[in-house]
């Protein structure tokens, strides 16, 4: 029994044929030999449109579970997703021989029996999740203008007033100031820093220039 990728739209109407095997007067809309909806449309090709090769086949024997499967199947499947307006199913063909009973009889969605209904079953494996790429912040210091102790962007009196007080422990300053307060780059803050910046207030001095990076 070979199973083929429909490519039009057909109908299913209000006929009914019992137990099935007799077969029933089609409905307006039904499905049939000549009609994807009886009374209004007919297929292309008597017995329906579909595609000529076979998504999947199975021999199919005496009354069982039966099953179809095929990569070509998932490849339906797939475009379905994709345009979910081509999604027209399946059509499953016989080989029927003239004068032999080679005809089969399969449980449709109505079926009473639960289990016996047909089942699309689509089994896959999730893409992995990519590693995430760690990422390194990065810190570049902006230097330290000498002078300024305190930070404000200018050199005044209160950078100098600051200065005496960290000579004489009156505060206890934060690295980036004992940096800035340290005018001459002797590594400590004394009085010739103190008298480099008198000088600079009585513009002996022009400029008093970079101490150094801020800390990270």
């Amino acid at each position: 029994m070979n199973l083929h990728k429909i490519t039009a739209d057909w109908g299913e109407s209000q006929s009914n044929s019992g137990s099935g095997g007799r077969g029933a007067g089609a409905q307006p809309g039904d499905a049939t030999w000549t009609s994807r909806f009886h009374g209004a449309n007919a297929w292309t090709s008597p017995g329906g449109d579909f595609v000529g090769t076979a998504s999947a086949a199975v021999a199919v024997g005496g009354p069982n579970t039966w099953s179809w499967q095929n990569p070509v199947m998932a490849s339906d499947v797939q475009a379905w997703l994709d345009d979910p307006n081509s999604n027209f199913g399946w059509i499953v063909i016989g080989d029927e021989l003239p004068n032999q009973s080679s005809a089969k009889r399969f449980d449709s969605r109505e079926s009473s029996d639960t289990g016996n209904r047909p089942v699309l079953t689509i089994e896959f494996e999730p893409p992995a999740t990519p590693t995430p790429t760690p990422i390194t912040p990065t810190h570049t210091p902006e230097p330290i203008v000498c002078g300024d102790v305190n930070g404000d962007g200018e050199i005044n009196v209160v950078d100098g007033v600051a200065i005496m007080q960290i000579i004489a422990g009156i505060i206890t300053p934060t690295a980036d100031q004992v940096v800035a307060a340290d005018i001459v780059q002797n590594s400590t803050v004394d009085v010739s820093d103190a008298i480099l910046m008198l000088q600079f207030f009585v513009d002996k001095v022009d400029s008093l220039g970079d101490c150094g990076p801020l800390a990270p």
